[in-house]
């Protein structure tokens, strides 16, 4: 028997928040230890020496360690050497198994690492003497932690027990011996052996990568799949935990020491087994290793607690990925609908249906077995873990605001609502605005002077309707005259041969109001003539002006009297060729004589 040293795992903190909820495993809640329902059908005991911790991170500390006491089992208590001490920059936490066996009784395979809590369970006996099992280091100079075990992490917060959850997880064996430097990858931590983890570790052909016939130890050739994004882990019990296909790995194309190949991929971000990918994100909570990890765990060797678990009601989650797509493109929304618990039999679903987009108007749907335009149903096949709906937007040329499709689960039968409980799409508009058209119209076309009824002018505006417009240019001409026969508003801008008019965004109108002045003058109808004129941002549409009359109502009263006092004229004898000086003539009784020159009779 042989034993090696082991090394520690990190946790990155990703810095995007993610609301995602991953509940613990039936049997726990949130209470201490001493109060929390652990699973009666394990025989795991896991010790924990605790150094420099505050009582809340103890307290969550235990959490995490009564859920991994839940699924796994061994006859042989786990101790864990926890320290809360600083870690650089981003590290939240790290942890490895303090030592790895090989060849010894009961070992699964010869010529193999097993970390050492694993090996002890397997030998019914301590291997590693007064030694603990796990070394673990968790980051008490981050200062945005959460303590709590109630699941609710805020935005800005690190969930405490999720990232011990993590690490315990990389101490009971969830780590490779993969290296990589200048182009070359190697394995087997110089001994020539690989981990048990290792064995299952293939590419996206199906080739072991531990297969020094395809891949020599060390060689390029075995570098570039360590950094191919086409790295999985093939082992039956995972394989069947994941709909029957392999587990993806964390193979990014640049080596990332410590994540890559250590951690499940991205693909399992937001799901039931997101608890080992390489980074957690503020806000995320994961309670539960997750039916993939604890897969991967019975292929390497670990005995599962409640192997055969009495059915539970299954808890249904929701998201949504990618959470935005264009309008005219090919990639839709898929939302994926996540069962957990029991999945032996079909399952119908109900859910809610809202947002800004609209059913059949502005998208199609496949998956739901039925869906309108506020509810819908999904099916869960039997032994399905998941089921998805798929949101294809319906493409158009028209430039609108991006648009929403939420789904919400509601609650039925036979089921439990989780968290996220719901999902918002993003339709984004993808098409090129058009310049706006502005056309000019009035109603009623006539008023009268002193009314209550206002003359209307309305501009209508086509096309781009997503942005303010101002300055519309409009001529004023007419017979009327601004400030002296009318008033007006609604126009940003007015004079008597000139004015603007602004839209809103989002806005198809604008309106210029013309109130006639009132007096009681005598005369004509006058007109108020606005016509469109060029400008930046628009074009000039059709009809480009429109005319209001202002009827006058004023009734004539300005006509002269003639009062005949012809009794008071003097007879006048006239002597042919007689001048009389008009002026001489006696006029007290004429009253008025309209138009008389003043001359003389010949």
């Amino acid at each position: 028997m042989d034993s090696l040293h082991g090394n520690l795992i990190p946790l990155i903190a990703d810095p995007n928040p993610n609301r995602y909820r991953v509940a613990p495993p039936a049997g726990i809640s949130s209470l201490s230890r001493s109060n929390s329902l652990v699973n009666t059908t394990s025989n795991t005991t896991i010790n924990v020496n605790y150094s420099g911790f505050t009582p809340q991170a103890q307290a969550a500390f235990q959490y995490a360690v009564d859920i991994w006491e839940s699924v796994i089992d061994s006859s042989v208590p786990i101790e864990i050497d926890a320290s809360f001490s600083p870690l650089g920059t981003g590290v939240l936490g790290q942890a490895g198994p303090d030592a790895f066996y090989r060849n010894f009784t009961n070992a699964p395979q010869n010529s193999t690492w097993y970390p050492v809590a694993l090996a002890n369970s397997r030998a019914g006996t301590d291997l590693n003497g007064a030694a603990a099992e796990i070394s673990a280091e968790f980051s008490s100079n981050f200062g945005n932690w959460y303590y709590g075990t109630d699941g609710n992490t805020p935005n800005n917060q690190y969930d405490f027990a999720t990232v011990v959850l993590h690490e315990i997880g990389h101490g009971l064996g969830f780590i490779g011996f993969w290296e990589y430097n200048n182009g070359q990858g190697k394995w087997g931590l110089g001994t020539g052996f690989p981990s048990a983890f290792d064995r299952f570790v293939e590419n996206g052909s199906g080739q072991s990568l531990i297969n020094t016939s395809i891949f020599p130890n060390p060689s390029t050739a075995l570098g570039s799949q360590l950094t191919s994004n086409n790295v999985f882990f093939d082992g039956p019990s995972a394989n069947a935990a994941n709909g029957g296909n392999r587990i993806s790995l964390y193979a990014p194309s640049i080596w990332s020491g410590g994540s890559s190949i250590s951690h499940l991929g991205e693909v399992f971000n937001n799901t039931p087994n997101a608890l080992m990918t390489y980074a957690i994100g503020s806000g995320e909570t994961i309670h539960n290793p997750g039916p993939v990890t604890l897969g991967m765990f019975a292929d390497m060797g670990w005995q599962l607690a409640n192997s055969n678990p009495p059915p539970t009601t299954p808890v249904i989650s929701l998201s949504v990925a990618p959470n935005s797509v264009t309008e005219d493109g090919n990639t839709n929304l898929v939302y994926t609908f996540n069962r957990t618990g029991n999945l032996n039999s079909a399952l119908n679903v109900n859910l809610s249906v809202a947002g800004t987009a609209a059913f059949n108007n502005d998208y199609t749907q496949t998956g739901a077995s039925s869906f309108d335009t506020t509810t819908g149903i999904v099916n869960f096949a039997a032994g399905s873990a998941t089921t998805t709906v798929t949101i294809d937007p319906t493409s158009d040329s028209l430039p609108e605001s991006n648009e929403t499709a939420i789904l919400t689960l509601s609650s039925g039968t036979g089921y439990t609502v989780g968290s996220p409980n719901a999902a918002t799409g993003t339709i984004t508009n993808d098409d090129s605005s058009t310049t706006p058209t502005i056309s000019l119209s009035v109603s009623p076309t006539s008023v009268t002077e002193n009314g209550s009824i206002n003359l209307v002018y309305t501009f209508n505006r086509t096309g781009d309707l997503n942005s303010a417009l101002n300055n519309v240019n409009v001529r004023v001409g007419g017979t009327a005259t601004f400030n002296n026969d009318y008033t007006q508003t609604g126009g940003a801008s007015w004079r008597r041969t000139s004015g603007k008019v602004n839209f809103a965004a989002g806005s198809a109108t604008a309106t210029v109001t013309v109130d006639p002045i009132g007096d009681a003058r005598v005369e004509s109808n006058e007109t108020v003539l606005l016509t469109l004129s060029s400008g930046t941002g628009y074009t000039v549409g059709s009809p480009n002006a429109a005319t209001g009359t202002i009827n006058n109502d004023d009734p004539n009263s300005n006509r002269g009297t003639i009062i005949d006092n012809s009794s008071h004229i003097p007879e006048l004898s006239l002597i042919s060729g007689t001048k009389i000086p008009l002026d001489s003539i006696p006029t007290d009784g004429l009253t008025a004589i309209a138009n008389f020159d003043l001359g003389v009779i010949i």
